[in-house]
């Protein structure tokens, strides 16, 4: 039987490396579930309330995340309760892109058609969601409480839709679009249909303006709409091209090329720049060095599971890309960052000794990619060096 309750067992079994880590919740073993008993208690409290859910701008949308460890803990419970019962699983990136490489490189021919969805968390009527998760009566009363006071938490504050960044906003949007995922999958004409959070692909064999047609009816009828981005790929011409989960998808009749997109180069670049950035605030040479080793290598995912052979980094997050340009101009990047002679850069880079800088150009995404480089550092050392990049 599942346990809708806040107990210390049930809690401890949904804590993480990086739980750890982030709320210092102890050494070991023990003192972390000694820990979790005491904030099993706070939970389980009738007067417990969500307080200090908090939002920041990221890219011009808000972004929450909690503070405090109790709330985390009861989000991630509530959270983890209705993935059961609803039985929602999240769609696996590095699966979709293997599928649809596979199908492309096939060389059957097809339609494509390529949309995400626009606002799509913001969107999403939580209102009527949460009515329908009443109704089904799968919830126990102490979980429906807990919802209804974080729901009542973002009426007061004004948050529209689902709160990005939120666990159980991705679960919650999952439901909402089970429905319609069934309804394009079950069109004739769609060969191969995938959709990863707000972002949507689909292969047709013919008739793509039905099935473009369905996709729109099926949005709207949700309150949902396709982004300005949208596009249809009628043949594989020798232009064509569109980017998908981080990867650019370079089309033809001859040899398709899969490459790191344009956002996906971006982001490492910033990454780059700002851990150059945050050297002026810390002065930390290892902390600088890690980012660096971390950006250009890979690393184990801690888990509780000790059999866990999940990998993430620069070649398992993007194993399937056959053009290594982006990489060679990756390490330029890095490279003329790291020595620049003038601009407000150049200011910065002169703060960092020359033996440190000398160790940071070494690195290579190229050679971190080819080799499969796989670098260790512990939860807490990764909460440190990504940081910067998520608050800075």
């Amino acid at each position: 039987m599942l346990d809708q309750t806040f107990s210390p067992q049930s809690l401890n079994k949904l804590v993480s490396g990086s739980d750890v880590a982030k709320y210092s919740l102890g050494v070991n073993g023990d003192s972390v579930l000694n820990t979790i008993t005491s904030i099993s208690y706070e939970v389980s409290q009738e007067s417990f309330k969500f307080e200090n859910v908090k939002v920041r701008k990221v890219k011009d949308k808000d972004v929450y995340y909690v503070d405090d460890r109790g709330e985390y803990f009861a989000v991630k419970k509530l959270n983890s309760i209705i993935k059961k019962l609803y039985t929602i699983t999240h769609s696996n990136r590095n699966e979709i892109l293997k599928q649809l490489i596979d199908i492309i490189n096939d060389g059957t021919d097809y339609k494509l058609i390529r949309a995400d969805i626009k606002d799509f968390f913001a969107q999403v009527p939580r209102k009527s969601l949460i009515n329908k998760i009443r109704k089904d009566s799968l919830l126990g009363s102490m979980m429906i409480h807990k919802l209804n006071q974080l729901n009542k938490f973002l009426i007061d504050n004004s948050c529209s839709g689902l709160p990005r960044g939120l666990s159980i906003s991705s679960t919650l949007s999952e439901l909402y679009l089970r429905d319609f995922d069934s309804y394009i999958k079950s069109n004739s004409n769609v060969y191969y249909y995938a959709r990863y959070v707000d972002d949507i692909i689909i292969i047709c064999l013919d008739n793509v303006e039905e099935v473009d047609l369905a996709l729109n009816k099926g949005l709207e009828s949700l309150g949902l709409s396709v982004n300005e981005k949208y596009m249809v790929i009628n043949d594989r011409g020798p232009e064509s091209e569109f980017d998908y989960l981080g990867v650019k998808f370079r089309l033809s009749n001859k040899i398709s090329k899969y490459s790191l997109s344009t956002n996906k180069v971006k982001e490492i670049k910033t990454r780059v720049i700002k851990s150059i950035v945050d050297y002026r605030k810390n002065r930390d040479n290892e902390l600088l060095i890690n980012r660096i080793i971390f950006l250009t290598s890979n690393y184990k995912i801690h888990t509780k599971t000790e059999s866990n052979n999940l990998k993430a980094g620069i070649y398992y997050n993007n194993q399937y890309i056959t053009d290594y340009s982006q990489l060679a101009e990756l390490n330029e990047f890095l490279r003329k960052s790291l020595t620049a002679k003038r601009g407000s850069l150049a200011k910065l880079v002169r703060l960092i000794p020359s033996s440190v800088v000398s160790q940071c150009i070494r690195l290579s995404f190229f050679e971190g990619y080819i080799n499969k480089r796989i670098v260790c550092f512990s939860s807490k050392e990764i909460s440190n060096i990504v940081r910067c990049w998520k608050h800075g």
